[in-house]
């Protein structure tokens, strides 16, 4: 069953005229998130999330429920940017990429299945990586069935740029965001990325489980890792709780006054939404 489960507007006198906002949709496996960003600031006014079991909603479900229910999809907009967080994605050095043989990375990785959408860009490094990933058919229709002007890419392209860029980034660093079902990891070393994966758990013993996992396969020294993490995640949660016995620097991304709400949410730790916010360029 399609729910909402985060609901933030800001005052509606502070909207500008719908043709200069900007709707950001961040779409995964299991949820949807709605942002809108303030004309041609990176401030964000209006956030909403919604959640959904795959095995059970179809994408007509989830868009037919958050037509339903927005109060962001009753304004409109001129310019969409669509955020894929899909995990059936591959990282391809530039010098090996081929344009003609992207759905033969994704395949070669994650297997063959139905009909799918395969695209590519790159994630702005040096030196390049191209992020190459599929989206379902049903998935690509219906996001061009539901908006305007739409604009694609994946959040790996901006995570990855972010990880290598991090002051840690130059000793071993793992940076992990937190979304309700699932985590996007990025390991770097000594400025070098290792690997970028996304990971489904439902305890917090799979997240230390799949945090762990790279740990062993990459030969890293837990008690000289440094771990940022952000997202939907309680300082007093198990998940957090966990990771702080066993890495010895864990801390929270800082909030910049770069991309932030047009006003305070007191009720929310500051790197809550960071992963939805610095989706806003």
């Amino acid at each position: 069953m399609v729910r909402q489960i985060i609901d933030i507007q800001s005052d509606v006198a502070v909207h500008t005229p719908f043709n200069t906002d900007q709707l950001i949709v961040e779409i995964s496996e299991s949820s949807l998130a709605l942002i809108v960003k303030i004309g041609n600031t990176t401030k964000v006014d209006a956030l909403e999330i919604y959640d959904f079991d795959p095995l059970i909603d179809d994408w007509f479900d989830v868009f037919y429920f958050a037509r339903s229910e927005s109060s962001i999809l009753s304004r409109g907009f001129n310019s969409t940017k669509i955020m894929f967080n899909l995990p059936e994605t591959v990282l391809v050095p530039n010098n090996l990429f081929d344009i003609n043989h992207i759905n033969d990375y994704v395949e070669a990785i994650h297997g063959s299945t139905g009909t799918n959408i395969t695209k590519s860009e790159k994630a702005g490094t040096s030196p390049d990586i191209n992020v190459v990933y599929r989206i379902g058919k049903s998935l690509f229709d219906m996001i061009h069935s539901n908006f305007m002007m739409v604009d694609t890419e994946h959040v790996y392209s901006k995570f990855i740029k972010r990880a290598i860029e991090n002051p840690h980034s130059a000793g071993t660093f793992l940076k992990v965001q937190f979304y309700y079902h699932h985590i996007v990891v990025a390991l770097v070393q000594y400025g070098k990325l290792q690997i970028v994966q996304s990971f489904r758990f439902t305890t917090s013993d799979d997240v230390v489980y799949h945090l762990l996992n790279i740990a062993e396969q990459f030969g890293i020294s837990i008690s000289q890792t440094d771990v940022e993490v952000s997202g939907i995640l309680d300082e007093k949660s198990a998940p957090y709780t966990h990771l702080t016995k066993l890495f010895a620097n864990v801390f929270f991304e800082k909030s910049d006054e770069t991309n932030s709400f047009t006003k305070s949410y007191e009720e929310y730790p500051e790197y809550y939404f960071l992963p939805y916010l610095k989706l806003v360029v």
